[in-house]
């Protein structure tokens, strides 16, 4: 037994450290995953406004509307190091929920992000299930506006394969940086607009972020 330790010590420290590597590749990244149930984000008609300074920007907010999603992260992509639009909207959550989330692992809709927009890939496989439209309304880009510094570090927490809650308003804002650089956006209010540009993305001055079990 000592000698068989010994002849495969080395290849069941390279298997401890492969399932290691493994596990925290899936607790940074996370995994792709399918949850049936979730339901269609909640949206009422608001008015108000809200200011905030991170940074060297100040950002004002106007309220369209309130915001309610629950939805499966198909995708999270971090912005931080953006030097501008990253200091107050640090992170891009894709989300999924309806039929989209719950066939997630039956089929493959190979979602990426990249320039603020979520992409994903309409497959023969995909069409199978479910139709153009319905995946449409069914996933949502959302920019997350964090206005404090706890809401900032639970939204870079987020990662693939979770289930989480956002609260807060879809909104239009303006920064200005002390430098005087401006950036303008409105956020998307429908669920069934598409855009290459960002524009359809839903823009959501957080108020909370859990996670749901």
């Amino acid at each position: 037994m000592i000698r068989f330790l010994k002849k495969h010590s080395f290849g069941i420290v390279l298997l401890i450290l492969v399932g290691v590597a493994i596990y925290l590749y899936i607790d940074t990244h996370g995994r792709r995953r399918a949850i049936a149930g979730i339901g269609d984000p909640v949206q009422k008609e608001a008015s108000g406004t809200a200011s905030f300074k991170i940074s060297n920007y100040t950002v004002n907010v106007e309220y369209l509307y309130s915001y309610d999603i629950s939805g499966l992260v198909v995708s999270a992509c971090d912005y931080t190091s953006n030097k501008h639009s990253g200091k107050f909207m640090p992170v891009d959550i894709g989300l999924a929920w309806g039929k989209v989330a719950e066939y997630n692992l039956d089929v493959d809709f190979k979602w990426e992000q990249r320039n603020r927009c979520l992409i994903f890939t309409l497959t023969d496989e995909v069409l199978k299930k479910l139709d153009e439209n319905y995946v449409i309304t069914h996933c949502s880009n959302n920019h997350l506006i964090t206005p404090t510094k706890a809401l900032k570090k639970k939204a870079r927490k987020i990662k693939k394969g979770d289930h989480v809650r956002i609260r807060g308003y879809l909104v239009t804002y303006s920064a200005v940086s002390t430098d005087g650089t401006t950036i303008n956006g409105s956020s998307s209010t429908v669920r069934d607009d598409t855009s290459a540009d960002g524009t359809a993305c839903e823009i959501i001055y957080v108020t909370d972020i859990s996670w749901v079990k």
